[in-house]
Parts: structure tokens; C-alpha cells; sequence
């Protein structure tokens, strides 16, 4: 199953930062400053589908010492499936999270 991760995170950004200026809540300058945050905190679209592929190889790759009944890869030890999914979508979760907290909370100094 293929999907266009960074594209879906540009379209999220691109939403919440409209709605940002519709609302009046934050100026073009905000959104700026906010744009300088994001960069710096490795928050970009490809910044984060960057990171998210580092972390999936890095789960990837863990292996236990002793097998375990419940892991469905790598004959027992690996982590199992279910277990990088779960611990992938609170990563991307986290990430997400983070860049909706710089959009709300920068402002271009005065």
C-alpha cells in the first residue's frame, strides 16, 4: 500500500495555517515566524517524512534476544506488527501535535 505521506502533511500544514489567517487569529508575520520555528524543529512535511522513515527502519530492525509467541516477525523476534503500527501512528501523532502547538503558540515578535 503506497502513501503520499509528505503530501498528506502539506495538505494538513496548508489547512491549519489558512484556517490560522481566515480566523484572524494569527497575521501573515505569525505564520511566518511559525514557518522559521517549524524548519528549526525538524516540524516541515519532509522534515517529519524524513524522520519517519528513520524511525520505521529503526523499529524495524529491533530484535529481542529470546524469541516471543506473540511477535509475528522475524520468527519470534521482532517486533511485531501490530506493535510498530501502534508505536509508528503515536510517532506521526506526536509529530502533528508538536507542529499544531508552534502554529498556535508563535508570533512574530514586536
Amino acid at each position: 500500500m503506497e502513501c503520499d505521506v509528505r503530501g498528506k502533511l502539506e495538505a494538513i500544514l496548508a489547512e491549519q495555517v489558512s484556517r490560522l489567517l481566515a480566523s484572524g487569529s494569527k497575521s501573515a508575520k505569525d505564520i511566518e515566524c511559525a514557518m522559521s520555528t517549524l524548519r528549526e524543529e525538524n516540524l516541515m512535511p519532509d522534515q517529519i517524512e524524513r524522520s519517519l522513515c528513520t524511525e520505521l527502519k529503526l523499529v524495524c530492525s529491533q530484535k529481542y534476544d529470546e524469541a516471543l509467541r506473540t511477535s509475528t516477525r522475524l520468527n519470534g523476534l521482532g517486533w511485531s506488527e501490530g506493535h510498530i503500527k501502534d508505536h509508528m501512528r503515536r510517532f506521526l501523532k506526536e509529530k502533528i501535535d508538536a507542529t499544531t502547538a508552534v502554529l498556535r503558540h508563535s508570533s512574530k515578535p514586536s
